[in-house]
């Protein structure tokens, strides 16, 4: 904002002429641009959000991959205790999930991979803020190259979602039972 830049212009030999063409598009830069300025999702268990990398830089003490040359981020205050499920509706960037008070601090939780799988999930734990950072290559200063649109789900943690909470089905030969796995979790070691 306000910073004034000088352009040079030099060829190979003074004595010989030649014409260039120059063009320059300028984006403004996200709100979300920074860790501070982190866009608040709220406290909801289903949502969408999305944002574009257009115009996006990374921070000094981010730690981003080789190809990584700019994030914007968002917090999330999870629900209730229990699996989150985050797919990747539209673009193919990064988003890195983290708890941490600051850029410093901030731990990695899971992260959706560019090329992998369109969704991540991860187990949540009630009144905890979740910090999400899409990265990605610097796109093209035009707007919408850059972007990405992601749902995420919270759903309760079922009663038996742990081996020693597991339901004893009796003895009968025939079961009739509904179930669902929706807010279920990955245990320690389990197979």
């Amino acid at each position: 904002k306000g910073e004034v830049f000088s352009i040079a212009v030099s060829g190979s030999s003074p004595s010989v002429q030649s014409r260039f063409n120059f063009r320059l598009l300028a984006s403004p830069v996200p709100a979300n641009d920074a860790f501070i300025d982190r866009l608040d999702l709220g406290r909801t268990a289903a949502l969408e959000f999305e944002g574009d990398l257009t115009g996006a830089s990374l921070e000094v003490l981010e730690t981003a991959s080789v190809d990584d040359a700019a994030s914007i981020w968002w917090t999330w205050t999870a629900p209730l205790d229990g699996g989150v499920v985050i797919q990747q509706v539209l673009g193919n960037n990064e988003l890195y999930v983290y708890q941490g008070d600051t850029l410093r601090a901030l731990v990695e939780v899971t992260v959706l991979r560019q090329g992998g799988t369109t969704l991540t999930q991860f187990n949540s734990v009630a009144d905890t803020a979740y910090h999400f950072a899409l990265r990605g290559p610097a796109p093209a200063p035009v707007p919408g190259e850059g972007a990405s649109r992601f749902s995420l789900r919270n759903a309760p943690t079922p009663r038996n979602d742990d081996f020693e909470d597991r339901i004893d089905l009796g003895t009968g030969a025939v079961f009739d039972f509904t179930f669902s796995n929706d807010g279920a979790t990955a245990q320690l070691d389990e197979p």
